[in-house]
């Protein structure tokens, strides 16, 4: 029975990777850096600690990371997305039903605690989450099972009780090495092969969750 539903935040709970993606390859296509779309489809689901070094390898030769972040904030203030972030499908619907039915709540996401406190104050969803585990609390990223063991220790629950919900490689894998019932919501990565080779579940927004649920059992109300 699935006592617990565990969030991944960006592309999840939140359409915000289209914007940093966008930002990024705006960027590096300004500045001449090459493979700038394959580095920003390996930032999904990376700690800033795991990008810096992925920075540093790839174009260390060529500017600083806090040169290269600093001009995609500069492009996302530009177009006023600093304070727009838009809730993905379902969202608030899936967040009453988890409290009403029951469930702890939480999230596990390689953003760092100062972002995710951020938008969990522009959107408005401060205070519905049981534990909130980021980036910069853990020492090894996704797709290490880390963010996930520490998310349901929080909880108090085991992890095989827990749902993580997951829409990239590395967060697909960290849910799964962590024992959980890992569901893949694809977003920017669609669902490949491999990935539906291992995880538990697909479904195309947050309002599928709830049947899902319903059909797996519900825990008793607190």
């Amino acid at each position: 029975m699935i006592k617990a539903v565990v969030f991944d935040m960006d592309g999840i709970m939140f359409d915000t990777e289209r914007q940093a993606h966008e930002a990024m390859l705006a960027v590096g296509k300004e500045l001449g850096m090459p493979d700038i779309e394959t580095f920003s489809v390996e930032c999904l689901g990376a700690t800033s600690a795991s990008i810096a070094v992925n920075f540093a390898q790839r174009y260390g030769n060529m500017m600083t990371s806090e040169e290269f972040w600093g001009k995609t904030r500069q492009y996302r203030k530009d177009r006023g997305q600093q304070d727009n972030v838009p809730l993905k499908t379902g969202l608030i619907e899936l967040l009453d039903y988890l409290r009403d039915h029951g469930y702890k709540i939480a999230v596990a996401t390689s953003t760092n605690y100062e972002k995710v406190m951020h938008n969990f104050d522009v959107t408005g969803v401060q205070g519905r989450f049981d534990a909130v585990v980021c980036g910069d609390m853990i020492s090894r990223s996704k797709p290490a099972p880390d963010i996930y063991l520490r998310a349901a220790q929080l909880l108090g629950v085991a992890p095989e009780e827990c749902m993580a919900l997951e829409d990239s490689p590395n967060g697909i894998r960290s849910g799964v090495a962590a024992g959980m019932y890992t569901v893949m919501i694809p977003d920017m990565i669609p669902a490949t092969e491999e990935l539906m080779a291992i995880a538990s579940n697909k479904v195309d927004t947050l309002l599928d969750i709830m049947p899902l649920l319903d059909r797996l059992g519900a825990p008793e109300k607190r």
